[in-house]
């Protein structure tokens, strides 16, 4: 007899607090320090909820016999936990799909140069055209529906043929390889077109650049796409490529929500007095047009230009032109 059920166990508690706090603080910095809680960050919310309610389902399934050997598990432990499978598979999907277009909106916010917008405007159009109907196959890919838990995925005459899941499973990795090497390699043109110093560029790219280590994980999920066909011992073959869907989308969601927190590092930075300057200023509180801009990435094509009187607040303004690396 066989379990695996322990280690995706882990593995869903974990990410349901890394994610949970990472979002949370991702929407504070958002929504309260820098005020600009834009269409990325409600991307993020909805993928965060979704990748919850897919914790939730798989955590349901592995108290019904996910992981485990088929022979330990009754016949309406198996149909249960096959069902709760085939929600996550469902939630898998959306929350990837949704999780590239938060990036996506994130990086259009700093995109300055046509080629740029339309590079990330082409890779969200195809994963929304890819997600879609990778949603549709995998929710009929059985007739009746039902067949998918009360026999097993893939039963011939019932499912379509496994070879067409694995290779729909296959493009979909390939794809979600492209996006995030897209997402993470283009910031780099993105912040070469901004106004700032070389360290500062440097740091950013750093930072945008972290929504491309989920393709590490998608790489390695590759690996194990082939244990969709496993037949009636499906739960206990399929437990590595449960647990890298998990690690993809939870990676995902908190290395995107990571790179917008710089402004939360700075205000912690200021309030416990290891810096004399922070989101503790007039775009905080949001006062000053002049300012709230001058806070976020500075665009070579469209920053305001910066008054000359009085020179008070032309010396703030351009200190401030290095407080915050979000928008």
């Amino acid at each position: 007899m066989e379990d695996r059920s322990g280690q995706m166990l882990v593995l869903n508690i974990i990410f349901m607090i890394v994610t949970t706090i990472v979002v949370s603080l991702r929407v504070y910095c958002r929504g309260w320090i820098i005020r600009s809680f834009g269409i990325d960050d409600q991307l993020m919310v909805v993928t965060w909820i979704a990748f919850t309610a897919y914790l939730i389902s798989q955590h349901i399934g592995i108290s019904y016999g996910t992981g485990k050997s088929r022979d330990m598990l009754s016949a309406s432990q198996n149909r249960n936990a096959l069902l709760t499978w085939y929600v996550c598979e469902l939630l898998y999907v959306f929350s990837t799909t949704v999780v590239k277009l938060s990036v996506g909106f994130f990086l259009l916010r700093l995109s300055i140069d046509t080629k740029h917008i339309w590079i990330l405007r082409l890779s969200m159009a195809s994963t929304v055209v890819f997600g879609i109907a990778f949603f549709f196959v995998g929710v009929f890919q059985c007739n009746p529906i039902s067949a998918y838990w009360e026999i097993y995925p893939g039963v011939e005459g019932y499912c379509i043929p496994e070879r067409t899941i694995i290779i729909m499973n296959y493009v979909a990795s390939c794809l979600n390889c492209i996006a995030d090497w897209t997402f993470g390699i283009l910031p780099g043109f993105i912040v070469w077109s901004l106004e700032m110093p070389m360290k500062t560029r440097i740091l950013v790219i750093v930072l945008l650049s972290f929504a491309a280590i989920g393709s590490t994980t998608t790489l390695i999920r590759y690996k194990y796409v082939n244990t969709l066909s496993e037949g009636p011992n499906f739960l206990y073959a399929t437990a590595d490529i449960a647990n890298w869907s998990t690690v993809e989308v939870g990676i995902g969601i908190t290395a995107a929500s990571l790179a917008t927190l710089k402004p939360l590092f700075q205000l912690i930075s200021y309030r416990i007095g290891l810096t004399d300057s922070g989101p503790s200023n007039p775009y905080w509180r949001g006062r000053s047009s002049e300012r709230r801009f001058q806070l976020g990435y500075i665009r070579s094509s469209s920053a305001p230009p910066i008054p000359s009187n009085p020179p008070q607040l032309k010396t703030n303004i351009e200190e401030s032109t290095h407080a915050s690396i979000v928008p």
